[in-house]
């Protein structure tokens, strides 16, 4: 038979004489169109059965009729319906005799040419003979393009399913798209459309945009999709979307996608997938403990169900960076445990090491790290013996990432030796694979210069840095030699660039200053080239917007202020002039909040502009744009010998494209919005004499900055500035929370030691400039968890207060700086300036509050089950003071109060813009991957979910002058170099509240309750807010006896901003009796509650 119909189709294919005409549909004709149209109907709609009969009493009629043409057409879908039934034998009965009518007509109608050349392409493709299908369904194309009104809807959306599937098995997935996707079109415009099939087409588009459609483009499909779809494909949906946007590199949305994709029930390898991307996101934002457990469930899918040998060597090399980056310790252990199989009774860590045949690692820096280390280096040996699996063409890529791996890891644990080793193994075998000029040959020798940095070999350390600086460059680029200065202008590989030229600075200094003799044109240089990369990363930051991005070229930006505060305070020790005064306070103020700055400057930009949110999205897309082709380019540069030649070419003509577009846009914003662009683009960090110039006549600034061993001061009033440097005590951060510790009154005499080390280290080097009445602290690192206030001004005594160390009022009589001055905290000092300098004009008046009930979830919302668990799972105490709190102050200021069930999300957004200050009694929780989505725990309703996010108030651009946190650990966050903690506090900043009150550990609601009240009592009377806290703190400790005189109890509250007074309650009136009152009942509560407090939370 199939003989019989390719002598047909070789006929018909010489056979060209046609006639246009569409189906007979009048007259005597009529009634078998009509059944023909209906045949149409039941096929389309999924009825096979009776579309069969149906076409059938159509060529019945059309016979009858003597209709030879509607006749043909009939049986050429009656043949179509018995494939679609796998029936292509019948198939074949029911078409046969059309054939031959149809090449006895001297005239061909073309709506018959078309339907039988439809049929003719399905029953070819049925038998997979995929020419003859080709030829066919395009002829069938052909008429459908030339005269669309000679077929039905019905008919093209079967020729577009049957182009589709020809164009998968031919390997053309961009054809099979533009197919299914007119047929939905086509289905979507019937009126009576088939929806299942609509969907089932949908769905196979769906699994064509991750291959075919740009990941960006393919993530606006798949989120169309997410909005049209059902709960029950939502799953494989959420994964889809979120897996486009990890390949946009927009990791927020990302991640806010596969999370919920984890939900539902994901395939192994689904669930797999999912879990490696939410891992890099995690070590985007070095969460490395979500990392390290994200990573490992993925990787222990994997070899549970025999994943593939790629995926596996991938998850084992990601296994193994994570594992070098964690910080915590036990936790490598068990999920290499988790990715081993057949783990033997009695297994050890040391065993594994020697059945590879590894030495273990011993980590010179903090053998807390060994183990972390070493199950790093067994996870890539085991990922390194995977190699063999991998395709022919990609091991020795592979070889070089491992080298790489090991070189980094062997770097970080100061074995040094063997980091030469791996690296140059890894620079070796890139002869082979890469040419010379190469992001990884930058790295390999940017690592072999600072090897050499350490060995002390600065000669050799200078050539390798230059090799580094020329791999990052374009060809035909300027070979930088010696001293030369890299062009910026020339780099083809921005961050390694970057990188290089940081290092460079490092090692010139280095080189030029070895017996402390450099000259200061020597260091003036060293300077220029940490200036040069300080503008190579102030362009990079105005195109990259991905909070991984943003936090590492916040680190850089610290690197290179770093390096240039180390330069320039040898230029200011070895010259004593001011002008290298005025820089190093430039360089230490770049190394601090650089993205709070940001993003207060962008809110205020955006507030003052009323620039469209659709101009800032336009701006924020051509950036992601932009991260997204460097970062393609960068990984098809990896690929070698087997780089895609024709793709690179596309990414990098795309890339220059939106290199060409991202300016015009940027002088677009400029001459359109032209506010926006100078308060957003031309706002640069302040400069010393700006600062003293506008600062408060009685306000003191100290701005601390670390660098490796020192600590470096500046101290800023309006009459001088006092620079100095004091070697760093060691191990800063383990002094810091002993010190923290030692405030619980457990000892006096660990109170005494680290108030002394603090007080040598920090106040006493400038404590004879400190006559000024307020003090604003600028802390750096471990020092932001650093309570400033207590440290006392001048040196303890061990015999202080004789021999009675548990006499707690002894605590009443230390000389704390807080006695000297009231203590204001800030970011940096440009963010203090922006803090006192902000437009109040438009800040309303008025105290409003919210304290939540939490002690009876079980009766608030018990319609709504899910979010009555939400606030279940989040394990939310009773804080049994905080409605007594809230309410106190509310009469006390005139203020309006939501507390108990009251206190919803949906209340504050309704009334926060209406209110000067802005008081939480409740609980805070802190998103370290992301601080825009930290939140403070409001209750829900049927509009909001009671997770009050900062995104949130970024959103509503609220002009709240005071925000008080009254809860515990708001001011407590993750460490972010060149950043700072990034608490839940910190995200009220990033939405531009300017003073924040804060808590830097646990504090009892109840010793909360009575400092709020006594700092809004003083507020009351017109005290600025430094002093208004400083009073409200010594009242507290003054007026107590015992226990409660220990500082934990009254010291953890803190204020960020400025000192000044308050605005926003100025105009409110209060009774001094009232507040003599409500200081009288505070003692009383305090000398009641507080010994019963402290023993319950001792342990804490």
């Amino acid at each position: 038979m199939r003989k019989y119909v390719k002598f047909v189709i070789l006929f018909l294919g010489f056979y060209t004489c046609s006639v246009n005409a569409q189906l007979p549909s009048n007259g005597k004709s009529k009634g078998a169109y009509n059944v023909f149209k209906s045949a149409e109907s039941k096929f389309y709609k999924g009825n096979l059965k009776a579309g069969e009969a149906t076409f059938e009493r159509s060529a019945k009629r059309y016979e009858s009729s003597g209709e030879i043409n509607g006749y043909i057409a009939a049986k050429a879908m009656e043949a179509i319906v018995l494939l679609n039934k796998n029936q292509p034998k019948n198939a074949f009965k029911a078409f046969k005799r059309a054939e031959e009518l149809y090449n006895e007509q001297p005239r061909h109608n073309e709506a018959t040419r078309a339907y039988l050349r439809l049929c003719l392409g399905k029953y070819h493709l049925y038998y997979n003979e995929q020419s003859e299908a080709n030829a066919f369904l395009k002829e069938a194309e052909a008429v459908v393009k030339k005269h669309p009104d000679y077929v039905s809807p019905i008919f093209n959306i079967e020729l577009q399913k049957s182009l589709g599937a020809l164009y998968l098995k031919q390997g053309n997935e961009q054809g099979a798209l533009a197919a299914y996707e007119d047929l939905i079109d086509a289905s979507q415009k019937l009126d009576d459309s088939n929806r299942d099939l609509t969907n089932q087409y949908k769905k196979k588009a769906g699994n064509l945009y991750n291959n075919v459609l740009s990941p960006k483009d393919a993530a606006e499909k798949y989120r169309e999709m997410l909005s049209q779809t059902d709960s029950s494909e939502r799953g494989e949906l959420d994964f889809k979307t979120g897996r486009s946007y990890y390949k946009y590199t927009e990791y927020e949305t990302a991640y806010e996608h596969l999370t919920t994709a984890l939900q539902f029930d994901l395939t192994p390898k689904e669930r797999a997938e999912t879990k490696s991307m939410l891992a890099t996101i995690a070590m985007s934002i070095k969460d490395y403990k979500d990392a390290l457990e994200q990573n490992g469930e993925a990787l222990a899918i994997q070899i549970q169900i025999g994943g593939a040998a790629q995926d596996i060597y991938d998850g084992l090399l990601q296994q193994g960076r994570i594992c070098q980056k964690l910080e915590i310790t036990g936790k490598s252990l068990y999920w290499y445990k988790k990715t081993v199989k057949n783990i033997p009774e009695g297994w050890t860590l040391a065993q594994e090491l020697d059945n590879y045949g590894l030495e273990p690692i011993e980590h010179l820096g903090n053998s807390d790290l060994n183990e972390n280390f070493n199950i790093a280096l067994l996870n890539y040996e085991r990922a390194e013996r995977l190699i063999y699996k991998l395709p022919r063409n990609e091991q020795n890529i592979s070889r070089i990432e491992i080298y790489m791996a090991k070189g980094a890891l062997y770097f970080s644990a100061w074995s040094y030796e063997k980091s030469k080793l791996y690296y140059t193994l890894a620079l070796n075998l890139m002869q082979d694979v890469y040419p010379e000029k190469h992001p990884l040959v930058a790295e390999s020798t940017r690592f072999i210069s600072q090897i050499a940095i350490h060995d002390k070999n600065y000669e050799e350390a200078l050539l390798f840095i230059n090799r580094s600086i020329n791999a990052a460059t374009i060809e035909g680029a300027r070979v930088v030699v010696d001293n030369d200065l890299p062009n910026p202008g020339e780099g083809k590989y921005p961050y390694e660039l970057l990188y290089s030229t940081i290092t460079k600075a490092s090692v010139l200094y280095l080189y030029y200053n070895q017996e402390g003799t450099a000259t200061e044109q020597e260091l003036q240089l060293t300077l220029n080239i940490s200036d040069l990369a300080m503008s190579m990363l102030v362009r990079l930051r105005a195109s990259y917007r991905t909070e991984g991005a943003k936090y590492e070229l916040s680190e850089l930006s610290q690197l290179i202020s770093h390096q240039a505060i180390q330069t320039v305070s040898t230029l200011y020790g070895n010259t004593s002039s001011e002008a290298y005064l005025a820089q190093l306070f430039t360089y230490i103020e770049n190394s601090k909040s650089a993205l709070l700055l940001q993003a207060v400057q962008q809110l205020r930009a955006q507030k003052v502009s009323g620039v469209p949110d659709w101009v800032v999205t336009k701006e924020n897309t051509l950036k992601t744009d932009l991260a997204y082709l460097s970062g393609e380019i960068y990984y098809e540069a990896k690929r070698g010998m087997d780089i895609n030649k024709v793709r690179l070419k596309k990414l990098e003509a795309e890339l220059e494209q939106v290199e060409e577009a991202y300016p015009k846009y940027l002088d677009y914003i400029e001459k359109t919005y032209p506010e926006y662009y100078s308060l957003k683009y031309k706002q640069k960090p302040i400069s010393c004499a700006a600062l003293q110039d506008r600062m408060g006549e009685e306000d003191v600034l100290i701005n601390y900055a670390i660098v490796d061993s020192f600590i470096h001061i500046l101290l800023i009033h309006k009459e001088a500035v006092v620079y100095r440097s004091v070697r760093t005590p060691k191990p800063l951060k383990k002094l810091i929370q002993r010190y923290i510790h030692s405030l619980k009154g457990e000892t006096m005499d660990d109170f005494i030691r680290y108030s002394n080390v603090f007080y040598e280290t920090l106040i006493q080097p400038v404590e004879n400039h400190l006559e000024k009445k307020f003090i604003v602290i600028i802390p750096d690192a471990e020092l932001n968890y650093l309570p400033f206030e207590l440290i006392p001004t001048a040196n303890l005594s061990q015999s202080f207060g004789g021999d009675n160390k548990l006499n707690y009022n002894l605590y009443k009589e230390v000389p704390y700086l807080l006695r000297k001055a009231p203590i204001t905290y800030n970011y940096s000092a440009t963010l203090y300036l922006e803090a006192k300098e902000h437009d109040y004009s438009n800040t309303p008046e008025g105290f409003m509050g919210f304290a939540p009930d939490f002690s009876r979830v079980e009766s608030f919302a018990t319609s709504n089950r899910e979010k009555q668990s939400k606030y279940e799972d989040l394990l939310l105490t009773p804080l049994e003071n905080a409605i007594i709190e809230v309410n106190t102050i509310g009469k006390l200021t005139n203020g309006k109060v939501y507390d108990s069930f009251n206190a919803t999300e949906a209340n504050f957004k309704a009334e926060a813009g209406n209110y000067g200050v802005l008081h939480f009694a409740t609980h805070g929780i802190l998103n370290h991957k992301y601080p825009l989505y930290s939140s403070l725990v409001l209750l829900g309703d049927n509009t909001e979910d009671g997770l009050l996010h900062t995104y949130e108030l970024y959103n509503m651009k609220i002009n709240a002058e005071l925000v008080a946190l009254s809860a515990c650990n708001t001011g407590v966050g993750l460490l972010q170099k060149g950043e700072g903690a990034m608490s839940v506090a910190r995200g009220f900043s990033y939405a531009g509240c300017p003073n924040i009150a804060m808590t830097l550990w646990p504090v009892s609601d109840q010793a909360t309750q009575i400092l709020m009240e006594n700092f809004y009592g003083n507020l009351m009377r017109g005290m600025p807010k430094a002093e208004a806290l400083q009073k409200a703190k010594l009242n507290f400790l003054d007026s107590g006896s015992g226990l409660i005189c220990v500082p934990y109890f009254w010291s953890g509250l803190i204020l960020v901003g400025t000192p000044d007074k308050l605005h926003s309650l100025q105009t409110i009136s209060l009774s001094l009796g009232w507040l003599n009152w409500l200081l009288v009942m505070a003692i009383l509560v305090v000398l009641m509650g507080g010994v019963l407090f402290f023993m319950k939370n001792r342990a804490d």
